[in-house]
């Protein structure tokens, strides 16, 4: 189903150029909107009055009788009724900006905004069906992983009945035990190396003389 514009479009509240800021800081608290559209003869959208520039003018102390068109922003984004949702989803998503004005035929007919995009979202959401064929898809994929986990349970349940009667598996990882060399014993062997060669050119010797 094609959605556009026209179908998350809103009233918005509108006021004449000519108003003084006075009129137009009543509306805008009256109707606790966040701007104002400034509109003239046949409809036609001039501008927007927002909230931040009414709020500078009382900070300004300017003349509470001076006209809305002295403080109204004249560039204003706009959209076509039959605009795409999918392009104002783009546009706001790039947060330059969190409402658009709809016009139509150069009438000003309403606004779309950033939070009726996010309201459709969660209803679109929430009327789902719960199990479709990707959930079915991923909870098949997550099965195997499951019994796996199961089966390691049972595994280390054998192991820790076994250890009753069994070597228990961490004397395999066991560090054996250095070996450390007697200086002593070494050095025997050295002393009765050296009897033996002696032992031995007495023997040479005493071949010799014989001879």
């Amino acid at each position: 189903m094609r959605l556009t514009v026209a179908d998350l479009m809103t009233t918005a509240v509108t006021i004449s150029p000519q108003a003084t800021l006075t009129a137009a800081l009543k509306l805008l608290i009256s109707s606790k909107a966040q701007e104002l559209y400034v509109v003239g003869p046949r409809k036609k959208l001039l501008g927007i009055l927002p909230d931040y520039e009414l709020l500078k003018a009382q900070l300004a102390e300017t003349d509470p009788d001076a006209k809305v068109e002295r403080w109204m922003v004249t560039n204003v984004q706009t959209l076509s009724p039959t605009t795409d949702l999918a392009i104002a989803t783009n546009l706001f998503r790039a947060g330059n900006c969190s409402r658009a004005a709809v016009v139509e035929k150069g009438q000003f007919v309403g606004v779309v905004s950033r939070f009726e995009i996010l309201r459709l979202c969660l209803i679109l959401r929430v009327d789902a069906p719960h199990t479709t064929a990707s959930t079915v898809e991923v909870e098949t994929h997550l099965e195997p992983a499951q019994n796996t986990k199961t089966k390691g349970r049972r595994t280390t349940t054998s192991r820790t009945s076994q250890g009753a009667t069994s070597e228990p598996a961490a004397s395999k990882c066991q560090v054996p035990e250095p070996k450390f060399i007697s200086t002593t014993t070494s050095r025997q062997k050295s002393k009765s190396s050296g009897r033996s060669k002696t032992a031995s050119r007495e023997k040479v010797t005493s071949c010799a003389k014989a001879r």
